[in-house]
């Protein structure tokens, strides 16, 4: 990946961010840096590092965002492969927010929402909502065996199994994809 001297800056100055463990602006240093590398196989690299500092910090839109650009860029298997990252990426994210919500010290999270139970609803539905649709993306790919990638989705589930949240509703997503 050849970089011209704008993407390397931004490219040391996410590293740099990395080392002081501030992801989101490492994140932004390599989305950044995506968009001023020419190459579109460069670009994808940058994106998918940036996603993967988003994840750190548990920024699901922001590594979506990241994500679909990535996946915008490629074809066939590289492109479900990306789409699978970001999917398993949203099921864990239903996990925490299942896991954050299922103890006794429930109570308000803000002002602005009633009560965590309610809070978690809506963020663990519009998950659920966008996990089905990447899943969806990724089994139209192109290309690429859908049995490949329901078989990426059920492990998915079967490790949900193991760790205790999130799996029915990871199984009910991809009952609903296929």
């Amino acid at each position: 990946m050849a970089m011209d001297s704008e993407t390397q800056k931004l490219v040391a100055a996410a590293e740099a961010a990395i080392g002081k463990y501030r992801y989101t602006e490492a994140g932004r240093c390599f989305e950044a840096a995506a968009a001023w590398e020419p190459e579109p196989s460069g670009k994808v690299h940058l994106l998918e590092r940036a996603a993967g500092a988003f994840d750190e910090t548990r920024s699901v839109e922001d590594a979506g965002r990241c994500y679909q650009a990535a996946a915008a860029l490629l074809e066939g298997t590289a492109r479900a492969e990306c789409l699978m990252t970001w999917w398993r990426m949203i099921i864990l994210e239903i996990a925490g927010c299942l896991y954050d919500c299922g103890y006794e010290w429930r109570g308000d999270t803000s002002d602005e929402h009633a009560s965590d139970g309610a809070f978690y609803s809506k963020q663990v539905e519009r998950y659920r909502e966008q996990a089905e649709a990447v899943l969806c993306d990724a089994l139209a790919t192109g290309g690429v065996r859908r049995s490949k990638v329901l078989g990426q989705a059920r492990a998915a589930c079967r490790e949900r199994e193991k760790d205790g949240w999130g799996a029915a509703i990871c199984w009910s997503i991809v009952e609903k994809a296929t």
